[in-house]
């Protein structure tokens, strides 16, 4: 039985070289809708984002699979801050809230 070898870790230019290609595509990707032929749709779309993805000479080859679940690690870290904030700021007994964004390789996010 052989052992797959273990790809390397994302880098900084990889994860915002994907979350440019994402962008565009957002309409589709994040859809809610899950019937028969949104999912082929989805498929295809992010076939076509592999395929860019890979085509891009400053980043390792990548699957599928693997793009798809760095997005959505990606958006649970940003969920778990979420929670967190109402934590913190208890913490502290209150005070003053400062509003914090998650950035990821430059993109900004903000989330209430």
């Amino acid at each position: 039985m052989s052992r797959l070898s273990k790809s390397p870790n994302f880098t900084a230019i990889e994860k915002s070289v994907l979350l440019e290609l994402i962008e565009s595509r957002k309409d589709v990707i994040e859809n809610k809708q899950n019937d028969g032929k949104m999912i082929i749709k989805k498929n295809s779309e992010w076939e076509k984002i592999t395929d860019e993805f890979n085509a891009s000479n400053r980043v390792n080859q990548r699957k599928c699979k693997q793009l798809k679940s760095l997005l959505e690690k990606h958006e649970g870290e940003d969920q778990i801050g979420h929670c967190k904030r109402p934590k913190r700021r208890n913490k502290t007994g209150g005070g003053p809230w400062n509003k914090t964004t998650r950035s990821m390789n430059g993109h900004q996010r903000c989330y209430f």
